[in-house]
C-alpha cells in the first residue's frame, strides 16, 4: 500500500458459527466435526489489497467457504504432520494450494488446524487453470514463505507503531513470491485421475439433497435411493471428502444446526423443542450426542446464551 497504512485484527472464538464470520467479504459456514469445546483464533494483517491471515481451530471442522469474487487465495498448512482436503482433493502437509474467489469450496480440516493464507487480487491469467484447486508441491520453499508470513503477522502491531516504510514495501514482496509459487502450481498441473472429482461430485449431490430436505432425519439408505447411487459409492465418497461415513456426518450436521438455534438469542424455543426440530426424538440421547461433540450439555449452551426463557 503506497501510504504504508495497515490494519491488524486479532480475535478468539468459542464456536464455529462465530469464527465463520471473521473474514470480511467471505461467505462461510463452519461445522464442528470433532469432539471437545471449540477454541479458534484469527490474526489478520491487511495491507491494502493484500490480506495475510493465520487461522487455528482446536477441533476438526468442515468448512464451506467462498472467497470474494476477483480474488485469489494461497493456503499453506503450518502443521507438518497433518494435511487437509479441499473439494475431496488431499493437500499433503508439505504442499500448498491456490483457490479462486467466487467459487465455493469444501474444506475438511483436521483437529489442531493451523493454516496461513494470503488473499490478493487475482492475476489476469487466473482463469487459465481448469482446476479450481491448484496444488503447489514446493516443499521447503513454500514452508519458508509461510514462516516469513508468520513473522509479518507478528511484526505489525495491532495499534500504532513505526511501520510505514515496511507496510509500503511488503505487498510487492508478497505478490512477487505468490507469482513465483503460482507459476509452479500451473507448470505442475497434471492430467489428474477423475477420482477426487467424482468423490466431490457424489458428496455434493448428497449434501445438496440434504440441504433441500431441511432438518428431516433421513437414513443413508433413504438418501441413496433418492439419488439413485449405491451405498458403498456414497460411503467411499464421504470418507475421501470428509474422512467419515455419511451417517455420522448427517447426525453431526443436525447437532450443529441445533447448537446454532440454542446460541440464537432471538430463538426462545426450549431444548426439547430444538431437539425435535432437528429430528432428535429422544431427549436423553440427543443430550448425550450433543455433549460428546461439543463438550457441554445443550441446557448449558442455552443457559449461557440466554436463548431459552
Amino acid at each position: 500500500m503506497a501510504d504504508g497504512r495497515h490494519d491488524v485484527i486479532h480475535r478468539q472464538f468459542f464456536d464455529g458459527s462465530e469464527q465463520e464470520g471473521a473474514l470480511d467479504g467471505w461467505t462461510q459456514r463452519y461445522v464442528q466435526m470433532g469432539p471437545g469445546q471449540y477454541l479458534g483464533e484469527v490474526r489478520r494483517l491487511c495491507l491494502g489489497g493484500i490480506k495475510v491471515t493465520r487461522e487455528s481451530i482446536n477441533v476438526a471442522t468442515e468448512q464451506r467457504t467462498s472467497p470474494p469474487v476477483g480474488r485469489s487465495v494461497f493456503v499453506q498448512s503450518l502443521r507438518h504432520n497433518a494435511g487437509f482436503r479441499m473439494n475431496a482433493e488431499a493437500i499433503a502437509p508439505e504442499s500448498s494450494c491456490f483457490v479462486a474467489g467466487g467459487e465455493e469450496y469444501h474444506a475438511a480440516m483436521p483437529e489442531g488446524c493451523d493454516i496461513v493464507f494470503v488473499e490478493y487480487d487475482a492475476p489476469s491469467d487466473a482463469k487459465s487453470s481448469p482446476w479450481p484447486v491448484s496444488t503447489v508441491n514446493a516443499g521447503a520453499e513454500a514452508a519458508a514463505f509461510a514462516s516469513w508470513l508468520l513473522s509479518l503477522l507478528m511484526a505489525f502491531p495491532e495499534v500504532g507503531g513505526d511501520t510505514l516504510e515496511m507496510a509500503s514495501l511488503v505487498p510487492g514482496m508478497i505478490t512477487d513470491r505468490l507469482s513465483y509459487l503460482r507459476d509452479l502450481a500451473t507448470r505442475g498441473l497434471r492430467q489428474r485421475t477423475s477420482a477426487s472429482q467424482t468423490d466431490w461430485a457424489v458428496f455434493r449431490l448428497v449434501r445438496d439433497h440434504l440441504d433441500g430436505a431441511g432438518s428431516d432425519p433421513l437414513s443413508v439408505a433413504d438418501v441413496c435411493r433418492r439419488i439413485d447411487l449405491p451405498e458403498p459409492v456414497v460411503r467411499q465418497a464421504f470418507i475421501n471428502t470428509v474422512g467419515r461415513g455419511p451417517g455420522s456426518w448427517m447426525r453431526d450436521q443436525r447437532l450443529n444446526g441445533a447448537r446454532r438455534d440454542l446460541l440464537n438469542q432471538q430463538d426462545r424455543a426450549s431444548v426439547s423443542e430444538v431437539a425435535v426440530r432437528w429430528g432428535f426424538w429422544h431427549l436423553g440421547r440427543f443430550s448425550r450426542y450433543y455433549a460428546d461433540l461439543f463438550g457441554e450439555l445443550p441446557s448449558q449452551t442455552a443457559t449461557r446464551s440466554g436463548s431459552v426463557s
